[in-house]
């Protein structure tokens, strides 16, 4: 547990995006929450980009602890080292059929996920780009960075602009379409899953075939997408999303945030929040 403020100190609009895997933690009574006496912000204690000076150059300090149970250190995954990584990543490669080009943000102590309950990604999806059909136990949440393009989780097709936030629940559908060169950002679940032998898959390869799952599970396939699934498919896995993680992205004037077709537009607010 650290002290956390919210803020905005440019004169630009924000959007924060606080996911939080609160359901989770409450299950084992682990949530704890302290406020400030004079409920104001933290002071801080070290300078600014300390962390990733610290963590986020392939280095580390020599005594800090290792512990394999310690949050992690790096506190910042800044925008431009992350796109130009996937920039690098397109000159080296093929677009993966079902991904795109896909990276994931690790935590430098031990090359996990940024966090023990969730994992997140950047992706790139280039101009004229449909990913092939993909199913999973993962949650995920997707931001747009940059670009556009749209997804499509089972049936609601959904068009995605700069600021979209978009939900793709455990076991849906999804293909993503870009029309011009499409930047997310998303969180996910599946490692949680995964620790626990829940994480599960299917996909649909070049030729239609289904690929994840053993052959006497295998659901009806066709080439435009996923059918109903068969015997003990039907019971999907259900892993609740949520998480606890925050961003900041500077420009954005209007956001829309879907969730399995709905759409919730948020108040429109660049004060500082702090809990």
């Amino acid at each position: 547990m650290t002290w956390h403020d919210h803020g905005n100190e440019t004169d630009q609009p924000m959007i924060w995006l606080d996911c939080l895997d609160i359901p989770l933690v409450q299950m084992p009574d682990g949530t704890f929450v302290e406020q400030r006496e004079d409920r104001g912000a933290c002071p801080p204690t070290r300078p600014a980009g300390d962390s990733h000076l610290l963590w986020g150059q392939n280095l580390r300090p020599v005594r800090a602890s290792t512990n394999p149970h310690r949050t992690n250190p790096l506190l910042i995954y800044p925008f431009e080292q992350w796109r130009e990584a996937l920039e690098t990543m397109r000159r080296s490669e093929a677009p993966h059929p079902h991904e795109a080009y896909l990276m994931e943000f690790v935590n430098p102590l031990d090359g996990g996920p940024v966090m023990a309950t969730m994992s997140a990604f950047a992706r790139l999806v280039p101009a004229g780009f449909l990913t092939k059909s993909a199913r999973a136990t993962d949650g995920m949440v997707h931001v747009v960075t940059e670009g556009s393009g749209s997804i499509v989780v089972n049936s609601a097709h959904i068009p995605l602009t700069p600021g979209s936030i978009v939900v793709a629940p455990s076991w849906s559908e999804r293909t993503i379409s870009a029309s011009e060169d499409l930047v997310l950002f998303s969180h996910s679940d599946g490692y949680t899953a995964k620790i626990i032998a829940l994480a599960r898959e299917f996909v649909v390869d070049a030729d239609c075939h289904p690929v994840g799952l053993a052959k006497n599970e295998l659901p009806e396939v066709r080439c435009a997408g996923i059918s109903a699934c068969r015997g003990r498919d039907l019971h999907r896995l259900s892993i609740h999303q949520y998480f606890e993680f925050s961003i900041g992205v500077e420009g954005f004037r209007h956001v829309q945030v879907h969730i399995c077709g709905a759409i919730i537009t948020p108040m429109n607010t660049t004060g500082s929040t702090r809990d």
